[in-house]
């Protein structure tokens, strides 16, 4: 398969190759070894020695497609393979959307600070945090968001420029 991994997508493709040209390929005959649950396998249209087999409503976790024993048949009604054949690449599906775990802030109110940190934790590993991600419902203005370095599952995020006034972040839905 070339997808990438992890993966949120709602299906993807592994290519299935035989050694001669065969039929009798069905949904059926395909299982996931991996941690996935929920996967079904359409291995489209009994045609040459290849498929290209789509896989799609599974839930997270791995996805290591198995071919069952003789789920297939050559034009002399030879099945085969003899023995199931298990994928070698996995796919790590990941439907889960992160959340935030806490946004707190252990600076002292009230402050005159030109600047102060909140710590926004979220449940897993997160990408794509950004300044626009965050606004202020509080009462002061001009706030500025720097959520700083974009790794891992939580951001050490510096406010700065605001007036007076209460500061209330909030991190926009969908925002990571």
């Amino acid at each position: 398969s070339a997808q990438s991994t992890p993966t949120n997508a709602a299906s993807f493709t592994y290519t299935l190759t035989f050694s001669e040209t065969v039929t009798g390929v069905a949904a059926g005959d395909f299982s996931n070894t991996g941690t996935a649950t929920g996967c079904s396998f359409d291995p489209g249209s009994d045609s040459g020695s290849s498929r290209t087999v789509t896989v799609s409503g599974c839930a997270s976790g791995t996805v290591i497609p198995r071919f069952a024993a003789n789920g297939a048949s050559d034009s002399a009604s030879n099945t085969g393979p003899a023995l199931a054949s298990t994928a070698t690449s996995t796919i790590t599906v990941d439907v889960t959307a992160p959340s935030v775990s806490s946004f707190t802030s252990a600076q002292s109110t009230p402050t005159n600070a030109a600047s102060f940190t909140y710590t926004l934790t979220f449940s897993e590993t997160v990408t794509g945090v950004a300044a626009g991600d965050f606004s202020n419902t509080g009462t002061a203005t001009g706030c500025s968001f720097d959520p700083g370095t974009d790794t891992g599952s939580s951001r050490t995020v510096t406010v700065s420029g605001c007036s007076a006034g209460t500061v209330t972040p909030v991190f926009a839905a969908n925002g990571a």
